[in-house]
């Protein structure tokens, strides 16, 4: 009987441990999320569509992204880029 209160309460304190990090990841979550709503004077957000012709998608690399987008003419250094259904996105980090 003592063997079995232990593996409850102790499976009960594994179970508050682990909602605790799952409220505390979900906070800091949201809060990394909305950043710039925060600090908005620390972020600016620009969209431009552009039409370009892709190569395949195994040939865009990053080396690839960050031509293509010297020959825009975009001087800022790429964060990352992702290429889904023929759609190129940059990720930018401007340098002001």
């Amino acid at each position: 009987m003592k063997a079995q209160k232990l593996v409850r309460d102790l499976h009960r304190d594994f179970g508050y441990f682990y909602v605790g990090l799952i409220i505390s990841f979900a906070f800091s979550g949201i809060l990394m999320n909305h950043r710039e709503h925060w600090h908005p004077e620390k972020y600016t957000i620009e969209t431009k569509n552009i039409n370009v012709q892709l190569p395949d998608e195994n040939q865009i690399t990053e080396a690839y992204a960050e031509n293509l987008g010297k020959q825009m003419g975009i001087n800022d250094k790429m964060r990352r880029h992702t290429e889904k259904k023929a759609r190129l996105k940059f990720r930018l980090k401007s340098t002001m």
